[in-house]
C-alpha cells in the first residue's frame, strides 16, 4: 500500500538533527521546485591498468540483488495471484508444454560472463548489465566489474573489478553507464572530447554510496587515460529515519547527468522515497589535458511524488543522447510508473537552475504485475514488477518500457509474463503502447533505444530497437532484440536451465552509435551454463 505523503506547508520542517553530509530534510514537490545543496566530492584519478588484479575481492557467496518493491507484503500478495493466475491459464494451453526449442543462434559478439567479473570468492547472481558506445570503442559494464571493447569484439581492456577501481571494501552493485557525444562538440566541459560515464552503488551497515567515474576522453583503452572517481554519500534522512540508495537510473543532457534511486530504510528496508540527483558535468569532467578532476557538487531532490501527492517510485531519467554543452532546451524528463493495474505513466521535467516542475499523467495501456517465468530444465525466474526499466528522450518523443502479464490483445499473450513499450509526446496526455508478447515464450526485463532510418537532420523516421529476456518450458533464459514492428529474434541462447537462483538481471544494455545515427546497439543476459550468466553485444539498425 502506498503512504500518503503530507502537504507541502507540512514537510518543509526539518525531520530532525543531526543530519550526515548528503541527509537533507524532504522538500514536497511543487511547481517550480528549486531542490536543496546534494552531496559533494572530491575527484580522484585512477589508472584502471595500475590497479591489483583482484583488488577489492571481498570473501562471500553469491548475493540475490533482486530490487525491494515499494510495498513488501502488498507485491508479495501480488506476485502470488499472478503467479496462480498464470498456471491456470497455461494449463489449458497444452502448446506450452510442448513446444519445439527455438534454434540457437548468435550474432554480435560475447561480452563479460560471470567468471569474468567476479572476485575470489564472490559474485552476484546477476549482470544488471549497461552498455555505452563511443566512436572507436564501447564500454561494458556489469555487477562487480567493466571492460572496453573495440566494434568487433575485442577485448581492449579489462575487465576492472569495480571494488578496485572505485576503492570500495563494499560490492559495487546496480550499474549504469552512458556516452556522452556531444560533449565532444563546442564548448564541451573538461575542454571538451566525447566522454564515458559509469556508476555504481554501493550499501554498508550504516552507508550508502553513489560512485560515479567520468574518462579523461573518448578512448579509455588507450594507455595513460585516467578516469575520475567519485564517492557521493547516497543517504537521505526523513521523519527520523535514514535510508540508502538503491535501484538507481542515470541519464545526460547537454550540462548535467542525472542521477535517481529509491531510498529504502536501513534496517527495514521501507520505502522512504525517490530522488533525483543532478550533476553539473563541469563539476566531474576530468580536464581532457592533464586528467585533473573537479570537485564534484549536486542539487538534490528528494521525496518525489505523483500528481495525486503519493510517492513517487522509480524515477528513470530520460536520456538524451543528442545533446550539446549549453543547451536549456528541451528540458530534462523523467517518467515513472504507477501500480499493478494502472494505464498510467507519469511524466515531469526539470530546467535550467536547476528547476523541477510538477508532474502531469499520461494516458497508456493497462499493465499488471508479472507472474514469474518458466524455463526449461529449470526454476521459475523472478521477473519483478512494473516499473520502468530506463527511459530515452530522442527525436521529440520519450520512449520507455516495463513488464506486464496481462496485454490489450489478451487472445496472443504469454500467460506468464510480457513486454510493453510506450512513446510519450512532451505535453500530450495521451501516449502510444506496444506490447511485445508470445504464447510460448515469457518475455521480461526490456529496455527500449531509438535511431533513425536516415542520416537526415532532424530526423524524418525514427524507428525503435528493444532488448529484452525471453524464456518458456522450451526454452532457456535467452538475449532477445526486436525492431519495432517485427518479431523477437534471439541475440544469442541460453543453454541448459538455470538454477542458481531464480533471480535475473533487472536491465539489460542499449545505446546509440556516435558515429552512425542509423545503427544502435544491444546487450542481453543468456543462461552460460546452469550456474553462470554469460552477455552478449550486437548492433542492429532498420534495414537489418
Amino acid at each position: 500500500m502506498r503512504t500518503r505523503i503530507l502537504t507541502a506547508a507540512a514537510v518543509l520542517t526539518l525531520a530532525g538533527s543531526g543530519l550526515v553530509p548528503g541527509q537533507h530534510s524532504v522538500r514536497a514537490e511543487g511547481v517550480g521546485t528549486t531542490g536543496v545543496h546534494g552531496p559533494t566530492a572530491a575527484g580522484v584519478a585512477i589508472d584502471p591498468r595500475r590497479l591489483p588484479v583482484q583488488s577489492g575481492a571481498v570473501s562471500a557467496q553469491g548475493v540475490d540483488l533482486t530490487p525491494a518493491p515499494e510495498d513488501a507484503a502488498v507485491f508479495a500478495q501480488q506476485k502470488a495471484q499472478a503467479n496462480a493466475a498464470a498456471a491456470a491459464q497455461a494449463s489449458m494451453q497444452g502448446a506450452v508444454t510442448s513446444l519445439t526449442p527455438l534454434a540457437t543462434s548468435s550474432t554480435g559478439f560475447l561480452g563479460m560472463n560471470m567468471n569474468d567479473a567476479c572476485p575470489a570468492g564472490f559474485c552476484y547472481h546477476t549482470p544488471d548489465g549497461a552498455l555505452a558506445v563511443g566512436p572507436t570503442s564501447m564500454l561494458e559494464v556489469v555487477n562487480q566489474a567493466w571492460a572496453v571493447y573495440d566494434r568487433s569484439g575485442n577485448r581492449l581492456l579489462g575487465p576492472v573489478k569495480l571494488a578496485g577501481f572505485f576503492g570500495t571494501s563494499n560490492p559495487p552493485y546496480d550499474v549504469r553507464t552512458l556516452y556522452d557525444a556531444g560533449n565532444g562538440s563546442g564548448g564541451g566541459y573538461g575542454g571538451g572530447s566525447g566522454r564515458f560515464v559509469m556508476m555504481s552503488l554501493t550499501k554498508g551497515k550504516s552507508s550508502s554510496d553513489y560512485w560515479i567515474a567520468v574518462s579523461q576522453n573518448n578512448s579509455p583503452q588507450t594507455g595513460g587515460t585516467v578516469w575520475c572517481r567519485y564517492q557521493l554519500d547516497a543517504r537521505t534522512r526523513y521523519g527520523g529515519s535514514t535510508a540508502a540508495a538503491d535501484y538507481p537510473g542515470m541519464g545526460m543532457d547537454g550540462n548535467n547527468i542525472y542521477i535517481t534511486s529509491n531510498q529504502l530504510v536501513f534496517g527495514s528496508g521501507l520505502f522512504q522515497g525517490a530522488r533525483v540527483l543532478v550533476i553539473p558535468k563541469s563539476s566531474i569532467y576530468p580536464n581532457t589535458s592533464s586528467g585533473s578532476c573537479p570537485k564534484a557538487t549536486s542539487t538534490d531532490f528528494p521525496h518525489l511524488l505523483n500528481p495525486d501527492g503519493y510517492k513517487t517510485y522509480t524515477v528513470q531519467p530520460a536520456n538524451e543522447p543528442d545533446a550539446v554543452p549549453g543547451q536549456t532546451s528541451p528540458p530534462m524528463f523523467f517518467v515513472n510508473s504507477r501500480g499493478s493495474g494502472s494505464s498510467q505513466i507519469i511524466v515531469r521535467s526539470m530546467g535550467s537552475g536547476p528547476t523541477l516542475y510538477a508532474p502531469y499523467a499520461v494516458n497508456v495501456a493497462k499493465y499488471d504485475t508479472p507472474a514469474n517465468a518458466p524455463q526449461l530444465n529449470g526454476q521459475a525466474i523472478y521477473t519483478g514488477d512494473v516499473t520502468l526499466l530506463g527511459a530515452v528522450y530522442r527525436y521529440g518523443t520519450i520512449y520507455t518500457a516495463n513488464n506486464t502479464r496481462t496485454v490489450s490483445n489478451g487472445s496472443t499473450a504469454n500467460p506468464y509474463s510480457s513486454a510493453q513499450w510506450y512513446e510519450l509526446t512532451p505535453g500530450s496526455s495521451t501516449g502510444v503502447s506496444h506490447t511485445i508478447t508470445n504464447a510460448s515464450v515469457a518475455f521480461y526485463m526490456p529496455q527500449v533505444i531509438v535511431g533513425c532510418s536516415t542520416t537526415s537532420v532532424p530526423c524524418p523516421t525514427p524507428f525503435v530497437a528493444l532488448e529484452f529476456t525471453g524464456s518458456g518450458r522450451s526454452q532457456p533464459a535467452s538475449a532477445y532484440r526486436m525492431l519495432a514492428g517485427g518479431t523477437a529474434a534471439l541475440l544469442h541462447s541460453g543453454v541448459g536451465g538455470w538454477t542458481y537462483t531464480g533471480s535475473w538481471g533487472d536491465f539489460p544494455g542499449v545505446s546509440t552509435d556516435p558515429n552512425d545515427s542509423t545503427r544502435v546497439w544491444l546487450e542481453g543476459e543468456y543462461v552460460k551454463t546452469p550456474t553462470s550468466w554469460g552477455t552478449a553485444i550486437g548492433s542492429t539498425c532498420s534495414t537489418c
